[in-house]
């Protein structure tokens, strides 16, 4: 099979596009856009096109349409309580800092689910609501095994914060996240029983990519090994119910040395306590395949779902 029929039974596609690739090339666009540029670039930037954007960004140049679709937009207003039946948040408050209770979590998933749904029809023109929707399908995690409706929002609001920022920084926050800890496990990874699930994912999707196949439990980018010994650096991490917070438990830390692959130059990772994963974070994004894996996936998202 050829790279470009690979690449498009990935997609989920099972012909070739009847549509012929644009070959224009890098080079830089000068000048104002213009109605048909501008409207290209917002359907791709946005979750569709108002006429009145269109109009303003056809007056500008590309450098003025980018700065604008970067800009840091305020924190929105938390979602709010729809539930007559929530004895604990009245009507049109915010659930937000509530206790957790099991009778409210479905009315409050509800909300949350009208609050993201609002923000994206309401989008404005910025970069950011389409990039919380990709960094959710990557860093991706599901409303059944997390369930509390607090540990969804506070995923969310992350996404938002890290939506136009660094990807290392985001990885970070991601692997101590309440709603990713327990939704790969996590806050049942511990010393002397390691759970795998999240360090696989962390190699596999998050960050660094398989690449080919090239030994048993050797997949070019990390090997079982690897996976094996990021399980235990990032053995610890908790889940406090009632702040609704992840903490760190260090007598469930595994602190014996953790010896990584040839892949990762045999690279040795002491024990760090709670600061331990932030150095496996530093060894896998050292690695240039990992912006390389990101960059695949910004512009199947952005520009064309086949790469050739």
């Amino acid at each position: 099979m050829s790279d470009r029929k690979r690449n498009i039974v990935h997609a989920g596609n099972k012909v070739l596009p009847e549509l012929a690739l644009s070959r224009l090339g890098l080079d830089p666009v000068s000048g104002v856009l213009g109605r048909a540029a501008a409207r290209h670039l917002l359907e791709r930037c946005l979750f569709g096109a108002k006429r009145s954007d269109i109009d303003h960004f056809a007056g500008l140049t590309v450098e003025q349409s980018m700065d604008s679709l970067l800009a840091v937009l305020p924190s929105p207003s938390p979602p709010v309580n729809i539930n007559p039946d929530d004895a604990d948040v009245p009507l049109g408050q915010t659930w937000v800092n509530a206790p957790d209770v099991q009778a409210y979590r479905n009315g409050r998933k509800k909300s949350l689910r009208s609050w993201w749904v609002g923000l994206i029809i309401d989008q404005g023109a910025s970069l950011v609501e389409k990039m919380v929707l990709f960094w959710h399908n990557h860093f991706v995690t599901e409303v059944p095994p997390v369930n509390r409706p607090r540990y969804l929002y506070d995923y969310n609001v992350l996404l938002r914060e890290h939506a136009l920022g660094n990807f290392k920084d985001l990885t970070g926050e991601i692997t101590i996240n309440t709603a990713m800890l327990k939704y790969l496990n996590g806050d049942q990874n511990v010393a002397g029983s390691p759970n795998e699930n999240f360090a696989r994912e962390l190699f596999e999707l998050f960050t660094i990519g398989k690449g080919p196949l090239i030994g048993e439990g050797n997949y070019t980018n990390y090997t079982e090994q690897d996976i094996q010994e990021a399980a235990r650096v990032l053995t610890g991490w908790k889940i406090n119910t009632t702040t609704q917070e992840s903490w760190f438990n260090a007598s469930k830390h595994d602190t014996g040395s953790k010896t990584f692959s040839e892949v990762y130059n045999n690279q040795v990772i002491s024990n760090g306590g709670d600061q331990e994963y932030l150095t496996l974070l530093s060894m896998i994004f050292d690695k240039k395949e990992t912006a390389r894996h990101l960059v695949r996936k910004l512009y199947r998202w952005f520009v064309y779902y086949i790469m050739e």
